[in-house]
């Protein structure tokens, strides 16, 4: 399923949360590649939304890391080549950890 663009305002509809989102960093920059295009289209970043912030982490007490702080940023995803537009969420509240 693509997305659809409203000709009206220019807006374009949104899937919820991006499935089976990929990725990848050739530098110290990481991409985010297109769900529905085949060929690894990196897709624009177009904003940014900070979703929780806190100044602790309660991942603190069971790791041997300690985060500075506690994030949750959502991105906006689009792909010039499909017009697919998602959004994903990055954070260091909702890991599993791993033994």
């Amino acid at each position: 399923m693509k997305s659809e663009i409203n000709e009206d305002n220019l807006s374009i509809d949104m899937k919820p949360f991006a499935q089976q989102l990929q990725g990848a960093t050739d530098t110290d920059y990481f991409y985010f590649f297109c769900p529905d295009c085949k060929n690894s289209q990196v897709t624009r970043i177009l904003d940014y939304e900070i979703k929780e912030d806190s100044p602790d982490n309660p991942y603190n007490e069971q790791t041997k890391s300690k985060a500075a702080r506690g994030f949750t940023i959502l991105f906006h995803l689009f792909c010039e080549k499909c017009n697919y537009k998602g959004k994903v969420k990055v954070s260091n509240l909702g890991f599993r950890l791993v033994s």
